[in-house]
């Protein structure tokens, strides 16, 4: 099995996980907590909740552990992992050749137990112009974008194809994702995974449903920004990489939006309401900009 197909895979399956989580947690967490508190004695409601959150908690450092210490991958024959990273660099503009370069130091620098770190591009993407499609595709945020896998043993820096022709984009974006491998950031993101749905069930367990109202949506906001602190303070950092870096990926970002329509625009309404896990790209184009022109410390 190629590296790329399995890289490919976990993307998608972690692309899922951060758009869907948060929903489920404010819900489920808090209807969990409050049908046990109206369907069960005080002390049974108790004791399921507790277990119940035992569990999912449980679930967590287990699905962490897998991502940070086992090895996913470890059926993939990595040996190909050198020819299909020089396929994938032949012809690149030298600038891009040196960004893909510095990110795999600085990502295998912050993952020092890394037998190394490899490149793909995800495969199978739309071919035609992102902007005049009406089914609601993934390109803007697939072909002009990237990520980091941090797996403990192999992480993956995953490529938009057409983010590799525009190298002073690249270099933001790499700089921007490299600067989210962090251990503290993430060993607090895990841990925070692990209580929230725990701390809403207890929530819907003990608070009155008029305290309810109150409460629930300010834990959501503080949570949703978190993630925004987090993305900004990514953005701040991938300034290093010159003023007119992240002026060029906002506006490729920008052209490369799909038109939505019918259930396709519905739900990404939903999704930006109740999931904004990554401020609006108004206000953080906006702060590139302005930062674009303060000087370098």
């Amino acid at each position: 099995m190629h590296a790329k197909y399995v890289a490919k895979d976990g993307h998608k399956a972690s692309k899922r996980r951060i758009l869907i989580v948060p929903i489920l947690l404010l819900t489920v967490g808090i209807g969990l907590g409050a049908a046990a508190r109206a369907g069960l004695s005080p002390t049974w409601a108790s004791t399921v909740t507790g277990a119940l959150a035992a569990l999912i908690a449980g679930w967590s450092v287990w699905a962490l552990w897998v991502a940070f210490r086992v090895d996913p991958l470890r059926d993939v024959d990595w040996a190909t992992a050198d020819t299909y990273e020089q396929e994938l660099t032949f012809g690149l503009h030298p600038d891009a050749r040196a960004a893909l370069a510095r990110a795999q130091d600085q990502v295998r620098r912050r993952l020092p137990f890394a037998d190394r770190v490899h490149l793909y591009s995800p495969d199978q993407l739309p071919k035609h112009d992102c902007t005049l499609d009406k089914t609601g595709c993934d390109c803007a945020r697939m072909r002009v974008n990237a990520a980091v896998l941090p797996n403990r043993r192999h992480p993956v820096i995953l490529v938009g194809d057409r983010l590799l022709d525009e190298a002073a984009a690249l270099a933001y974006v790499l700089a921007h994702e490299v600067n989210h491998v962090r251990r503290p950031w993430l060993l607090v993101y895990g841990a925070l995974q692990v209580v929230t749905l725990a701390g809403w069930l207890g929530m819907g367990l003990v608070l009155p449903w008029h305290v309810l109202v109150v409460v629930a949506p300010v834990v959501w906001v503080a949570t949703m920004l978190l993630s925004w602190v987090n993305e900004l303070a990514a953005d701040i950092a991938a300034r290093t990489t010159g003023p007119d870096a992240a002026r060029a990926f906002w506006t490729m970002l920008r052209a490369a939006r799909p038109t939505r329509a019918g259930l396709s625009r519905l739900t990404g309404a939903v999704m930006a309401v109740l999931a904004p896990t990554h401020p609006p790209i108004t206000l953080r184009a906006a702060l590139a900009d302005r930062i674009a022109h303060r000087p370098l410390p």
